[in-house]
């Protein structure tokens, strides 16, 4: 319901935020093995804000729900995105019943959005497993700064 600008506005911003919080994961990772509690309030619900956030507008919703669910589960990357892909399908899914009760849905456009999300969903756990974490990591992390980067310049000029 709000202005397509806001997201145009925000959407720069919130996706090098993310791809900045997924590069240093792993100095996150190191400082909450120095606590004993992961599973806290506040974990929990900065995971709730980012599954809300992400069934709206969803620009780099994956990279901040991986960064969210790893502060919450003490797994291997590959564990975590998983995890994270199965919560996104059913965040995603809340978030498309909403918008089929509540706004107008492009409906010539859901096939090929389709198609491309049970194509990547199919393919893209295959790939992800076999490339090393750190190297998955760095490789997703510099993507979502380039788009960051090519959207702010789009946005901002």
């Amino acid at each position: 319901m709000l202005p397509e600008r806001v997201f145009e506005l925000v959407a720069p911003v919130l996706i090098a935020g993310a791809s900045v919080l997924l590069l240093i994961q792993p100095r996150l990772r190191a400082r909450r093995a120095a606590k004993t509690a992961a599973m806290r309030p506040t974990t929990v619900a900065t995971y709730g804000a980012t599954a809300v956030y992400t069934g709206y507008f969803g620009a780099a919703g994956g990279i901040l729900a991986f960064v969210a669910l790893s502060r919450i589960i003490d797994r291997p990357f590959h564990d975590v995105n998983a995890a994270k892909n199965l919560l996104a399908a059913v965040s995603n899914g809340a978030a498309a019943v909403v918008f089929i009760l509540l706004g107008p849905v492009h409906w010539v456009a859901v096939l090929p959005l389709a198609a491309g999300l049970f194509t990547g969903g199919l393919i893209g756990p295959a790939i992800a497993r076999r490339i090393p974490a750190p190297v998955l990591r760095i490789v997703v992390g510099t993507c979502g700064l380039a788009v960051a980067g090519i959207l702010a310049w789009n946005t901002y000029r």
